[in-house]
């Protein structure tokens, strides 16, 4: 195809409900489109939904209820995508998945613009989301990504148990005022990891009650944390 500036599959909405794809022949590849106003009355994978393994990889999936979701041991790998302006429950992906190189921004999501159980995240950027978290990881790896400018409840940057978060910039996140809809300084954190590793981070200008404010029997090392 000629790219995804040139080749889009539009779900319709709102005129019409669609799910643009839906995965499960096994090790598909879906490369260079659009994917966009996918919804259904389902919260997750109406721009695209996986049930066995498939690589996505420079596609742009816009404007969708519940970009991409993939079932828990339907292996995920996204790279070198833009993921933007979507609704629902954000990027789902789960054991021995990988998102590497992706563009993730200004997505309103219920719970988190990347949710991840055993994952691997890679050299991307996460930023300006709002609703939940910009990351919600469990047991994963995350190295080399920028979490910023993201607007959560009740962790504005990071969520996690038991990951490994290296070489990360967690900066400039916005938590909720306590007990208002709106945000500011108080309630949350920027990180809050509980029995994980943060390594050669830099945590810093946060506006969540204080910068890592939910480290829990956690190793931190080499970390760079002030002015939040």
């Amino acid at each position: 195809v000629a790219g995804p500036y040139h080749t889009v599959i539009d779900g319709g909405f709102p005129w019409r409900t669609n799910r643009c794809f839906h995965i499960w022949g096994t090790n598909a590849v879906l490369a260079g489109l659009t994917v966009r106003y996918g919804y259904t009355v389902q919260e997750l994978g109406n721009g695209i939904l996986l049930t066995s393994p498939a690589h996505i990889t420079n596609c742009w999936i816009l404007y969708n209820r519940g970009p991409v979701d993939s079932d828990y041991h339907a292996a995920l790998t996204l790279s070198d995508c833009v993921i933007a302006g979507n609704t629902g429950k954000g990027i789902q992906c789960g054991v021995s998945s990988v998102v590497a190189r992706c563009d993730v921004h200004d997505n309103h999501t219920d719970y988190a613009a990347i949710y991840a159980s055993g994952a691997r995240i890679l050299d991307c950027w996460i930023h300006d989301n709002d609703g939940g978290s910009g990351m919600k990881v469990y047991y994963c790896v995350v190295e080399r990504c920028t979490i910023t400018g993201n607007r959560g409840h009740p962790n504005a940057g990071l969520e996690g148990l038991g990951d490994v978060i290296r070489s990360c910039v967690i900066v400039s996140n916005l938590g909720p005022i306590w007990g208002s809809s709106g945000y500011g300084p108080g309630d949350g954190a920027a990180v809050h990891e509980e029995n994980g590793v943060i390594e050669n981070c830099t945590i810093v200008n946060n506006d969540c009650a204080v910068g890592v404010f939910g480290l829990e029997s956690c190793t931190t090392i080499n970390t760079i944390v002030y002015y939040n």
